[in-house]
């Protein structure tokens, strides 16, 4: 009996040792759970406020577009107007030059004209590719945290699996150690009882070799 305790005994060590093994690796498990939510949660703020530049730059591209929708449409009225009313065509204004120096005055200033609405249109469509640019820097920059928030999703997944395994392999450790403690004490007690025969037997024999003596 002693020695099926003592074998039990130490069962019910290695049992503690693998239990305390497991509560350690929970432990870890449930940390690095915490900081992958955290950083998931820090992924998620980023995104949001990535969607807000994204909505922002959006915004500044339909002005810039819209500016120079407008600018060319006025452009093109004043060319309209210009050759409507006949008085200020491009054709009147060179046919009408009084002399050689005025008819390269008026080229001139007709070129300025035109360089200078060229120029704006320019700058407005340069200024919208910019910001288009931009925009899909943003969007690119949002898809990669959203791809970064996925594979972390994906690791928080297998970090539940295996809480979750963890949980119950300590279940089961617990309930084992239960029946073995159980058990042990039941040896305790036959012990007890077998030792408590054993003292009685030789007491009674001991008065009986005295009585005999």
């Amino acid at each position: 009996l002693k020695k099926e305790r003592e074998a039990l005994q130490a069962k019910i060590k290695e049992n503690q040792t693998k239990t305390q093994t497991l509560v350690d690796k929970k432990s870890d498990i449930d940390q690095q759970i915490s900081m992958t939510q955290a950083s998931i949660n820090n992924l998620n703020e980023q995104v949001q406020q990535y969607s807000l530049l994204i909505a922002d730059k959006q915004s500044e591209l339909e002005d810039s577009l819209a500016e120079e929708a407008a600018l060319n449409e006025q452009y093109k009225a004043r060319l309209r107007t210009m050759e409507e009313t006949g008085k200020i065509s491009y054709w009147s204004i060179l046919f009408g030059a009084r002399s050689f120096s005025d008819l390269l005055d008026k080229i001139d200033m007709i070129q300025e004209i035109a360089k200078a609405d060229q120029l704006m249109m320019e700058k407005l469509k340069a200024m919208s590719e910019k910001i288009a640019g931009e925009r899909a820097d943003l969007e690119t920059q949002m898809d990669d945290l959203n791809a970064a928030k996925d594979e972390l999703a994906v690791q928080q997944a297998e970090l539940e699996a295996r809480r979750a395994e963890s949980d119950e392999l300590l279940i089961q450790m617990a309930k084992e150690y239960e029946s073995m403690s159980a058990e042990y004490a039941d040896y305790e007690a036959m012990e007890d009882e077998l030792s408590a025969q054993i003292a009685k037997s030789e007491t009674d024999y001991f008065n009986a070799l005295s009585r005999e003596q």
